[in-house]
């Protein structure tokens, strides 16, 4: 992290932000005191499938943009398949416990019928926002989180098509798996 950020210091436009998506629970302080170091605080987007690390980078740096990726469950329900490897599931109710039974190399998935409000001011601050899967996107969930003033990403953009339909809506940041 420290060697990309380094050259990240280094680019023409000192505005671009950079989004980073923390998979380990638990190295919060060390990735912020990282990114401190490098100066790009302003430059940085956390993003995480885990809320309790979103809760913990919102007690040490509250001012920095938070991205919560999660799975609205009523919406999930009507899926037949997403494309999850290995998951720990963090039920709606539990983003509270410590995660005692943190399982390293699975991916751990949010599901919440509706984002906790302390979810909501925690996003809504800063520009921060929620990252779901395309398949998952309804206007309904768009227009709530545009109603709380949060950002909306979705991603596995898979093609220019795909890219074109969902670029023509009101979606903040498009996640694609190809290059244009």
């Amino acid at each position: 992290m420290e060697t990309f950020l380094k050259t990240f210091k280094k680019r023409k436009y000192k505005e671009q932000k950079l989004m980073i998506d923390i998979k380990d629970y638990g190295y919060e302080k060390e990735h912020i005191k990282i990114v401190n170091k490098y100066e790009l605080k302003n430059n940085i987007i956390w993003v995480s499938w885990l809320p309790q690390s979103i809760l913990k980078l919102e007690e040490i740096e509250p001012t920095m943009t938070k991205f919560l990726s999660y799975i609205p469950i009523n919406f999930y329900l009507k899926i037949k398949k997403i494309p999850l490897t290995r998951f720990v599931i963090i039920k709606e109710d539990k983003y509270k416990e410590d995660l005692k039974k943190y399982k390293i190399g699975f991916q751990h998935a949010y599901f919440s019928n509706d984002l906790p409000k302390k979810f909501i001011k925690i996003l809504s601050k800063n520009n921060g926002g929620v990252c779901i899967h395309k398949s998952l996107l309804t206007k309904y969930l768009l227009n709530k989180n545009q109603k709380n003033n949060i950002k909306t990403a979705i991603f596995s953009i898979k093609n220019k098509k795909e890219f074109i339909y969902f670029n023509n809506k009101k979606i903040d940041i498009l996640f694609c798996d190809f290059a244009i």
